[in-house]
């Protein structure tokens, strides 16, 4: 049939990353941007020093990627973590916060309010990030 609501969305080949999650303490963040890039939703991490970046693939990465980025909060395990979802204007500087939300559990303990840990948040971040 012709019907138009059962055609496939087309995804774009190429682009940027309309915003990004920052996982930060007061002294430091690592970035997350989702482009797309010969058609594949990317989740890219950039680390504080800009000397790493790490890419995977959103549909089949998106676990891996939550286990680096818990890894890296794990280095500062006194700090207090949050995500902050930006965006970057059309001349290149930060825009936002938009939103927030507060990672301060370890990953051994749930918190009290709905029972997720703080690995299962920045999983459910990332497949955010990989629908925008």
């Amino acid at each position: 049939s012709n019907d138009r609501r059962h055609k496939k969305t087309k995804i774009p080949r190429n682009r940027i990353s309309p915003a990004y999650i920052s996982f930060h303490t007061e002294d430091t963040s690592l970035d997350v941007t989702a482009p797309i890039e010969n058609g594949e939703a990317i989740l890219r991490l950039a680390f504080p020093t800009d000397n790493l970046k790490l890419n995977f693939l959103a549909k089949t990465g998106t676990e891996a990627a939550a286990m680096c980025i818990d890894g890296f909060m794990n280095m500062k395990t006194d700090a207090s973590w949050t995500a902050s979802m930006c965006s970057m204007t059309v001349d290149g500087t930060r825009a936002g916060p938009h939103c927030q939300w507060s990672l301060n559990d370890n990953g051994e303990n749930a918190s009290r309010d709905d029972g997720v840990t703080r690995l299962q948040k920045v999983e459910k971040l990332l497949k955010t990030m990989a629908m925008i």
